[in-house]
């Protein structure tokens, strides 16, 4: 493996690497293929609260260093040139995060400066989708990125509730139809293609009437 000073993308980072947290992406950095090999679209907005953020420190003595943590086990890493978008964490937040280990922790910030780490497993992921989607303070938070948040979940019982205020928002009309649409397109895509993954939800929601459903139930 060459050294990370050679390269600005580490396909997979050696189990003897080591990584000092210091802050978080608030924005999708850079404009590389590479984002999309790391597992998310280029063309993604920039990064809203709450949701799960990109770590950002020190691997092997490279500062900004952008780590992806793949459902395989396998840590990725980007090095960034671009630093204005990088949320740096004081010393107070840094020692609430000392428990942070890169190889099995997400990051997720309610705020730039409220964030936690958890367990990269989908039971730890649905704790705490759970406790964001129902936390009074995120009632008002954009509906598409509260969906984006219950796709991760798996769990129809909380996309419905979420695509059905998705919906509820955009009215009547062509783009409504277009955007549902959509949405069942990405349902029927796996992950590994930057889909949601949820083909059986996809099905349900094709059928004649339910788009329907969806803006007249409460």
């Amino acid at each position: 493996m060459e050294d990370l000073s050679q390269f600005s993308h580490v396909p997979e980072v050696p189990a003897s690497w080591t990584f000092e947290l210091s802050g978080h992406a608030e924005k999708w950095l850079g404009d590389s293929p590479v984002i999309g090999m790391l597992g998310f679209d280029p063309n993604m907005p920039d990064c809203q609260y709450p949701d799960w953020v990109v770590p950002i420190g020190k691997l092997q003595e490279k500062e900004c260093t952008g780590i992806y943590l793949q459902r395989s086990g396998i840590v990725r890493a980007h090095y960034f040139l671009d630093t204005p978008n990088i949320v740096k964490y004081d010393n107070t937040l840094k020692e609430k995060l000392s428990g942070y280990d890169f190889r099995r922790h997400r990051l997720f910030a309610f705020s730039r400066d409220d964030v936690i780490y958890h367990d990269d497993n989908q039971s730890e992921d649905l704790r705490v989708i759970k406790s964001v989607l129902s936390d009074a303070r995120f009632n008002d938070t954009n509906p598409f990125l509260r969906l984006s948040i219950a796709y991760r979940s798996k769990d129809e019982g909380l996309v419905l509730p979420e695509l059905r205020r998705c919906a509820k928002h955009l009215g009547n009309g062509d783009y409504l139809k277009a955007w549902y649409q959509a949405e069942i397109d990405s349902m029927k895509r796996p992950e590994e293609r930057l889909g949601v993954g949820m083909p059986e939800l996809a099905r349900m929601l094709e059928q004649q009437g339910t788009l329907e459903s969806l803006l007249t139930e409460n």
